[in-house]
């Protein structure tokens, strides 16, 4: 599948787009990092976004650094969006959890829940009811809107070529494509430069994403984009994926057997038949064709191609996978609501293909995290 609007990808058009640049004008965009320098790992880099809060939050973050690690994510940017000191990553109280400690991952502390904001909330909730969180004050996207501008800027002068706009609880799914004989899936021979770089693991610096597995499948899935010059970003439909609708007996991998504990968001493979394609769409956004993201799509920049969810086109395909709350069932994106057994199918393609590999590169983080600690303690 080649870059740009290829076959089975829908190309959205942005509010605003950089038409009106001048190719030398968008060529000063591009990030300056020169490739294999401690900011962006080559011409493919990939950095990724979140914003973090609460317990639940702090421990999914494990693992899903170590899956879009072994995907081919480079970097890490993790916006602490609560009470933060230098005590909250390796060091903090078992109380609050904690998060790790890598080379990769950059923590950016980012409690915008501070004194006034909570005063103001509980003021609200006073005069009119409703629950006093940010979102019913219709400010909670404008949080995560100034955050993923930031981020994305921040990448840019990285280096990164992409930058990942996703939450805790979603990965993006990599599909190999149905038709089969392309170079640009699951483990095709279209990795490129990446690939031999992905094999230190969890190497320090920028390079090096897809540790684990040898197979970054999203740098892969990503290349090919590269020859469309006003490309903005690749959107992702979203999947809910969660334990069998009620099957709270069953275990969550969904083959019936008690042997697995559910422990992984990996483990819950039950998903709806068909995507969300109204909403909670996320993007991987090329850094220098976009000026402002808008939580879901480009506000102002270049186009968006939808990716194709179910890996029917010829070059593949990519989904969100939604694991929102996933122990009491799959989400239904059409009505709000748990879904009922024909609403959802058995999907266990990403569990099995990346849960040992997961579990390998997350063994890999603990253990960098013991030599970073041991350096700290013996300089």
């Amino acid at each position: 599948g080649g870059g740009g609007g290829g076959g089975g990808r829908s190309r959205l058009v942005p509010r605003s787009d950089l038409r009106g640049e001048s190719r030398d004008e968008r060529r000063t965009r591009t990030p300056s990092a020169a490739p294999g320098s401690e900011g962006g790992g080559g011409e493919n880099s990939i950095a990724a976004c979140l914003i973090l809060r609460g317990e639940s939050a702090r421990k999914r973050l494990r693992e899903w650094i170590a899956y879009h690690r072994v995907i081919g994510v480079d970097r890490f940017y993790v916006y602490l969006h609560e009470p933060h000191n230098v005590t909250s990553v390796a060091g903090a109280s078992a109380s609050l959890g904690r998060l790790p400690d890598l080379s990769y991952v950059t923590y950016i502390p980012y409690d915008l829940f501070g004194p006034n904001l909570l005063r103001k909330l509980a003021e609200r909730r006073r005069r009119k009811g409703g629950d006093g969180s940010p979102f019913s004050m219709g400010v909670g996207f404008l949080f995560q809107q100034a955050q993923q501008n930031d981020c994305l800027h921040r990448a840019r002068a990285g280096g990164y070529r992409w930058a990942a706009m996703n939450d805790v609880d979603e990965l993006f799914r990599i599909l190999p494509s149905s038709r089969g004989g392309d170079a640009n899936v699951v483990g095709g021979n279209a990795t490129g430069a990446n690939n031999s770089s992905s094999s230190g693991g969890t190497g320090g610096g920028g390079g090096g994403g897809g540790g684990g597995g040898g197979k970054p499948e999203l740098k892969a899935f990503l290349r090919p984009y590269l020859s469309d010059p006003d490309l903005g970003a690749v959107q992702a439909l979203n999947f809910f994926y969660g334990a069998r609708p009620n099957g709270a007996t069953e275990d969550a991998a969904g083959d019936g057997s008690s042997s697995r504990p559910k422990m992984m968001m990996l483990d819950y493979a039950h998903r709806e038949r068909s995507p969300d394609a109204q909403e909670r769409q996320k993007c991987i956004v090329r850094t220098e064709n976009v000026d402002y993201y808008d939580v879901h799509g480009v506000a102002k920049g270049g186009a968006m191609i939808v990716a194709d969810p179910k890996g029917a086109a010829e070059g593949g395909g990519m989904h969100l996978a939604h694991f929102k709350m996933p122990e009491g069932g799959c989400l239904s994106s059409l009505n709000k609501r748990r879904a009922a057994e024909e609403e959802v199918e058995l999907d266990v393609s990403v569990r099995d293909e990346f849960r040992d590999r997961v579990v390998r590169e997350m063994e890999r983080m603990d253990e960098m995290q013991r030599g970073r600690r041991s350096l700290l303690l013996n300089p």
